[in-house]
């Protein structure tokens, strides 16, 4: 009598495997903080379930539905983990800006336009508001000097200072006024620099504020 043959055991390991790396990072990467187990897991259960489901076309194994769940759930758990990964950094990006952040949006001092302010080793000056016309579009602009009283250099830009109008909108320096616009450079020790900083927009009737935005400070008028 011949000897018996006997099938060999299915090797549906693999696949059982994806399937479980599969569920478990899946569930990781429903918590952001999880991120990097729900990738890990997601990309070696998608390997192993690739390799099961080979397998099951070679009929060495049986399992192709689990090997099928294997590969969709790790899948899923790389997107999760990407998911997650956003969400953390978006969050420890607006943390960082929130504590960077000045904590009061009141300016530190505040002075009637034309008067003089001392501003970390700058004497600092924002005379009144006039209205400038350029190209056919109003600007309301302020001509600012710096002294630098200071024993080492400091810079000056144009982009340093906003105009808070009536309404509570602050404004952006423009490319309208005249042509003595201030420029952008460094002021060395009892150097002294002046120039027109221009705000675009038609003027309306009540308080505003010229604010140098590195120091919080303010030059306030009425018109």
């Amino acid at each position: 009598m011949p000897p018996q043959q006997y099938a060999p055991a299915p090797r549906n390991g693999l696949g059982i495997a994806a399937l479980v790396l599969g569920i478990c990072g899946f569930l990781s990467g429903l918590i952001p903080f999880f991120f990097w187990f729900a990738l890990i897991a997601g990309v070696i259960g998608l390997v192993l379930g690739l390799v099961g489901f080979a397998r099951t076309r070679k009929r060495v194994a049986t399992n192709r539905k689990t090997s099928v769940a294997g590969v969709i759930l790790s899948v899923l758990s790389i997107a999760m983990g990407i998911w997650g990964a956003v969400i953390l950094f978006q969050g420890l990006n607006q943390l960082a800006t929130d504590l960077g952040a000045p904590t009061s949006t009141a300016p530190a001092a505040v002075a009637p336009a034309g008067q003089v302010q001392d501003v970390d080793g700058l004497q600092l000056t924002a005379d009144p508001l006039t209205v400038e016309d350029s190209f056919g579009t109003e600007s309301l602009c302020t001509s600012v000097s710096y002294n630098n009283t200071s024993s080492g250099s400091k810079p000056f830009n144009m982009f340093d200072w906003q105009l808070l109008g009536p309404t509570g909108a602050t404004s952006s320096p423009g490319i309208g006024g005249t042509g003595d616009a201030l420029n952008s450079g460094s002021l060395v020790a009892g150097g002294t620099i002046s120039g027109t900083v221009c705000f675009d927009g038609a003027p309306a009737s009540g308080e505003y504020r010229v604010i140098y935005s590195p120091a919080n400070t303010a030059w306030t008028q009425t018109r």
